[in-house]
């Protein structure tokens, strides 16, 4: 599941002086897959349970955009990858 959501609607955002974090997100109308997908990934990632909020957007017709996001603030599983290959991630 993670595989698809880092090649669907997830990321890892990498900021200079903070750990990686790994965050999906999804519409209003799919809450039940979001908590579901949350649910089956808390097994392996210390993610934050699903969080609603409003997201303002110019681009949008109504200017705003309702969903759920969820994230993992520290990254532990992809440092300790990282770190058995001998990389750095910063």
């Amino acid at each position: 599941m993670l595989t698809g959501k880092l090649l669907g609607d997830g990321n890892i955002t990498i900021q200079k002086n903070r750990k990686p974090r790994f965050r999906f997100g999804h519409s209003i109308k799919d809450r039940d897959w979001c908590v579901h997908c949350y649910q089956k990934l808390a097994d392996f990632l210390p993610l934050n349970p699903p969080k609603y909020r409003r997201v303002i957007d110019s681009r949008i017709k109504g200017g705003f955009f309702l969903n759920y996001i969820m994230f993992n603030p520290k990254l532990t599983l992809f440092l300790s990858i990282s770190k058995r290959f001998g990389t750095t991630i910063q």
